[in-house]
């Protein structure tokens, strides 16, 4: 596992009957987080096609790594190149991960964690969790990216930066 150097944290898993998170046994097995938050895949137990491009926290996430507003002429291009993005943000210490999992295998007290590790928390329960936490780590706050989530920041974070605080500060994170 390469040292980490950022986590982009997300609440919690996938909870749908037809798709659950990518594994992170996909980029490479010896990873000590399970899940790649925000990332769907279908069940394996399930025929489900997904609409990839509908599912508003994937879509927003995908730009958000990639640095860009996803829209409908781009998105082909992002979503078919996801596995060579998250490998390439892994090798440079990059994972997404959902806040209940790192609670789960005690990740702020392993040996993985450290005070270095830039931490960007994406809705109300990674933030408050982290907060709760006390930890000395550099940390970015930002709105959930569920379709549910009507903040600004969704909107206008590629087109206007400036709308919310630290917004351009997160794009030279990884």
């Amino acid at each position: 596992m390469n040292e980490i150097t950022c986590l982009l944290i997300g609440q919690d898993p996938f909870n749908n009957n037809k798709y659950e998170n990518m594994k992170y046994e996909k980029i490479d097995k010896d990873i000590c987080f399970d899940n790649i938050a925000f990332i769907p895949v279908p069940k394996k137990e399930s025929n489900f096609k997904i609409n990839y491009n509908s599912i508003t926290s994937y879509t927003r996430i995908l730009g958000v790594i990639n640095k860009t507003k996803i829209n409908k002429n781009n998105f082909v291009d992002f979503d078919s190149n996801l596995i060579n993005k998250i490998t390439s943000l892994y090798k440079k210490g990059i994972y997404l991960v959902n806040f209940k999992e790192l609670k789960a295998i005690n990740f702020f007290e392993s040996e993985h964690y450290n005070n270095d590790i830039t931490l960007i928390c994406f809705g109300d329960e990674a933030i408050n969790g982290v907060k709760n936490l006390k930890l000395n780590n550099k940390t970015f706050e930002f709105p959930h990216p569920s379709g549910q989530n009507k903040h600004p920041l969704w909107y206008e974070f590629y087109d206007t930066p400036r709308v919310y605080d630290s917004a351009i500060e997160i794009v030279n994170e990884f």
